[in-house]
């Protein structure tokens, strides 16, 4: 089996996980690995457990549609986070728990030290722009930074594993990120509540977050 047929089965395996581990509700987030410079994603508005490998879209990393399906709505995300990072995977999550705090925050500070698996002490929260557009691909990337997740103002949450992996443990990896921000994200008190406290240890030298 080669690598782009593998990276369908791993889209496949992946976006029905982000379906049993409540992370997305129907068809909603996406999922996509990268070999080399083409991309295989979720197709569009297809229910995840009806996904097989020739329904997997394949695109390059300019977007464009190669083979398979349609690609996600949110392929222009998918593809620049290719273009500008060392990604291999990149998953993209509408848990409640990710798109109530973007709803409601501008930033998610450290309540929980599995936070710095996103690479530092912070996760930001990208402005708003309209689903599928280049314009919240645009947002996306300039939240992220060196970062390796973001959650989307009024809208969810994006993670992406790196490119010094094989590619199915990147796809792993970016899928525990995103079960990771759930985890965090449950962590924090309700909105309205929150005030911030410099954590006392040294060592620490992160903002946390108790409730008022």
């Amino acid at each position: 089996m080669n690598q782009l047929e593998q990276a369908k089965l791993e889209v496949i395996e992946y976006a029905n996980r982000m379906l049993t581990e409540g992370l997305v509700k129907g068809t909603s987030g996406n999922v996509s690995v990268r070999v080399g410079d083409q991309v295989a994603i979720t197709p569009g508005s297809v229910p995840y457990p009806e996904i097989t490998p020739d329904r997997v879209a394949i695109v390059d990393l300019d977007g464009n549609h190669l083979a398979g399906g349609n690609p996600s709505s949110e392929t222009p995300l998918h593809t620049l986070v290719y273009r500008e990072t060392d990604a291999a995977a990149v998953v993209h999550t509408h848990s409640i728990y990710a798109t109530t705090l973007a709803c409601t925050v501008d930033e998610l500070p450290a309540v929980h030290y599995m936070i710095h698996a996103f690479g530092g002490d912070t996760v930001d929260v990208s402005d708003y722009e309209r689903f599928g557009s280049d314009e919240l691909a645009a947002a996306v990337h300039k939240a992220l930074g060196d970062r390796r997740g973001v959650l989307l103002r009024n809208h969810g949450a994006v993670v992406h594993g790196p490119t010094n992996a094989l590619l199915n443990p990147a796809s792993v990896d970016a899928q525990a990120d995103a079960t990771t921000a759930d985890a965090v994200l449950r962590e924090l008190p309700a909105p309205g509540r929150l005030v911030y406290r410099r954590v006392l240890e040294p060592r620490y030298r992160k903002r946390q977050l108790w409730a008022a």
